[in-house]
């Protein structure tokens, strides 16, 4: 069962919703246009504001696995594109870091950061680490990356009902 929330922010003030509430919105629309989404629950207001169009958004979220071919750098630029910020050390939700061959990433949503690890523009390691100590906590196999925003470089062509229909034929 994912949440689809409103913004709730007053769309008048000039004021951007809290990136957890962006995110999560961002999260169900990738579920949804995947057809890996069951039931989502959405007030009427969430229904309102338009959105990313479908194909954008998919074409800005990443599955990454070990042996992954990607360069860091342009991995770095597909994070921007996501809505993540570059910041060294990555220790907050939305945030990624590029040290040489290391790329830490905190996805939305998730409990602890990620850390690749590349030989040359291969993915050799992930793992899941403490922002605080940067100790590692358990190796993973795979980490998917949704953007950070329902909005996209201002794409707004799309509802949640686009979604839907896309869903419905993913299905």
């Amino acid at each position: 069962m994912l949440s689809f929330p409103s913004h709730e922010v007053d769309p008048y003030r000039g004021l951007s919703p809290h990136i957890g509430v962006t995110s999560a919105r961002a999260r169900a629309l990738h579920a949804i246009a995947r057809g890996t989404a069951r039931i989502v629950i959405a007030s009427a207001t969430a229904l309102l504001p338009r959105v990313t169009a479908p194909e954008r958004l998919l074409a800005a979220a990443l599955e990454l696995k070990p042996g992954h071919d990607i360069a860091p750098t342009d991995l770095a630029e597909l994070l921007v594109d996501a809505g993540f910020t570059r910041e060294d050390p990555a220790d907050e939700q939305g945030e990624f870091a590029v040290r040489g061959g290391i790329v830490d990433i905190f996805p939305a949503g998730e409990a602890h950061p990620v850390r690749l690890e590349f030989i040359g523009d291969t993915i050799e390691t992930m793992r899941t680490y403490d922002p605080s100590t940067q100790r590692s906590i358990l190796p993973i196999g795979q980490v998917a990356i949704v953007p950070l925003r329902d909005v996209l470089e201002d794409d707004r062509r799309a509802t949640l009902f686009d979604y839907l229909a896309r869903g419905k034929e993913s299905a």
